[in-house]
């Protein structure tokens, strides 16, 4: 299992715990940015979580560290910016 995976199934092991959390980071894993409520920190965070999710990659730290989330088009990229 490569350690992406890993962060990723532990990720998965806790999930958000109020309501609009949740939202936020399903917006985050279905690609939904536009219509996201992101007014609050916490929620901000759980989006980026839930498009690291979707389509997110890290590198294990003991090697040269890279993150990266892949999106679709430029628009996205500069929103999660």
């Amino acid at each position: 299992m490569s350690f992406s995976s890993k962060v990723k199934e532990e990720l998965t092991n806790k999930p958000p715990k109020s309501r609009h959390c949740k939202l936020a980071m399903l917006a985050g894993l279905s690609g939904e940015y536009k219509t996201a409520d992101l007014s609050k920190d916490c929620c901000r965070r759980a989006f980026i979580k839930g498009a690291f999710l979707n389509s997110g990659s890290v590198s294990a730290p003991d090697k040269s560290y890279h993150f990266e989330i892949a999106v679709p088009d430029e628009a996205y990229a500069r929103f999660l910016q």
